[in-house]
C-alpha cells in the first residue's frame, strides 16, 4: 500500500533531476529555479551559455534583480557586459530596474556604464 506513495516520490525526483540535467543555467535563472542554478555551477557549466537571442543568466538575474544569483554568476565567472541580440546588457536591465545594488554589484563584477543600446 505505500509502494505507490514511494514510486510517486521516486518519480518525481528524477522528473527534478532531468531538469536540471537539460536545463541551461539561463534557462534556470529565467524560471527563478535557484536550486538548479547552485547545482549547474557546482558541476562548472558554462554560465556564460546564451540563450537562442543572446540572453544569459545574468541577464535574467538583472532582470529579475536577483542578487544572490547575480553573486553567484559572477564569481563563477560570468561576464557582467555580456549583450543580446537587441544589444542589452545586465547593467541596462539593472539600470532599467532602477536597482541601485544590482548595478554597483554589475559594475565591480566588470559591467559597463557607458555601453550604448
Amino acid at each position: 500500500m505505500k509502494t505507490p506513495i514511494l514510486v510517486g516520490l521516486l518519480v518525481a525526483g528524477l522528473a527534478d533531476l532531468s531538469w536540471a540535467a537539460g536545463a541551461s543555467i539561463a534557462d534556470a535563472v529565467q524560471a527563478g529555479d535557484s536550486a538548479t542554478v547552485r547545482a549547474l555551477v557546482q558541476r562548472k557549466a558554462n554560465v556564460n551559455e546564451p540563450q537562442a537571442d543572446g540572453t544569459t543568466a545574468l541577464h535574467w538575474a538583472a532582470r529579475n534583480d536577483d542578487l544572490a544569483t547575480a553573486t553567484l554568476l559572477l564569481r563563477a565567472g560570468a561576464k557582467a557586459d555580456a549583450t543580446n541580440r537587441y544589444g542589452l546588457t545586465p547593467v541596462a536591465l539593472a539600470a532599467q530596474n532602477g536597482s541601485g545594488a544590482m548595478l554597483e554589484l554589475l559594475l565591480k563584477g566588470g559591467g559597463k556604464a557607458d555601453t550604448v543600446n
